[in-house]
C-alpha cells in the first residue's frame, strides 16, 4: 500500500530532555557569603540607630501627651493643673526634677493632690538607665525650673514665662545639631499655653525650626 503524499514525511517523536541538577561551588557560596557580610556590616549601624530615634520619638510624644492632657484639664475643670516632671514613682504627691524621667498631671492643694494620668519612662519608651532617652526642661529666660509646669483654667502657664523641653538619647548618640546621629526633639511651650514640638536641627524657613 503507498502512502501517496505521506510517503517520506518525517514523523516527529516526543523526545524526553533531561536537565542536568547543578549545584552551587565553593566559589559561588564563599562570594553569596561575603555579600550578605557587607550587607551586614553595612545595614545595622543604620538599624540600630533608626531603633534609638524611635526611641526618642516615642519618649518625646508621651511627655507632649502629658503636658497637652494637663492644659485640657486645667481648661475643663476651670482650675489650675500641674504637669510634674519626676523621678519618684507616678503617683499624686511627687516632687518634680527638671530632669525627671517620670510625668504626673495632678490637681489640687499640696496635701490633698489628686492624680489624673501620669507614665513611668520606661513604659513603652524603652528609657531605662541613665543612658537612654534623657529629658531636660528649662526656662530660656534667666531663671530655674523646678520641674512643674502648671496651666490656669485658661490654659495658659501660671508663670509668665516659656519652658522648653529638650529630649535626647545618649544610648544611640550625640544630637544631630552636634553632628550626631539622633534627632533630638525640643517641646516649647509658651506663656499663652501654646504647645509645639520642633528640632533643634532644623534652620530657619524649615517648619521644624525652634522659635520661641
Amino acid at each position: 500500500m503507498r502512502l501517496g503524499s505521506e510517503e517520506r514525511r518525517v514523523v516527529l517523536k516526543p523526545k524526553h530532555f533531561i536537565v542536568a541538577e547543578r549545584g552551587f561551588t565553593i566559589v559561588e557560596l564563599m562570594v553569596a557569603l561575603a555579600i550578605v557580610g557587607i550587607v551586614m556590616m553595612v545595614g545595622t549601624p543604620l538599624i540600630s540607630t533608626m531603633i534609638q530615634n524611635s526611641k526618642l520619638s516615642s519618649a518625646t510624644k508621651s511627655y507632649l501627651t502629658g503636658i497637652q492632657t494637663a492644659r485640657t484639664e486645667a481648661i475643663r475643670m476651670n482650675r489650675p493643673v500641674d504637669f510634674v516632671l519626676t523621678d519618684d514613682a507616678v503617683a499624686a504627691n511627687v516632687g518634680g526634677s527638671a530632669s525627671g524621667k517620670n510625668w504626673v498631671v495632678r490637681w489640687g492643694p499640696p496635701t490633698t493632690q489628686t492624680f489624673v494620668e501620669g507614665k513611668a519612662a520606661e513604659n513603652g519608651s524603652g528609657q531605662q538607665g541613665a543612658n537612654s532617652v534623657m529629658i531636660a526642661g528649662t526656662v530660656p529666660n534667666p531663671g530655674t525650673f523646678s520641674g512643674v509646669l502648671t496651666f490656669n483654667g485658661f490654659g495658659a502657664l501660671s508663670a509668665s514665662e516659656s519652658v522648653v523641653f529638650d529630649i535626647s538619647n545618649p544610648a544611640g548618640g550625640a544630637c544631630a545639631v552636634a553632628a550626631g546621629p539622633m534627632r533630638c526633639q525640643r517641646i516649647q511651650v509658651r506663656p499663652g499655653g501654646q504647645i509645639s514640638v520642633c528640632d533643634p536641627k532644623a534652620v530657619a524657613g524649615d517648619n521644624r525650626f525652634c522659635q520661641l
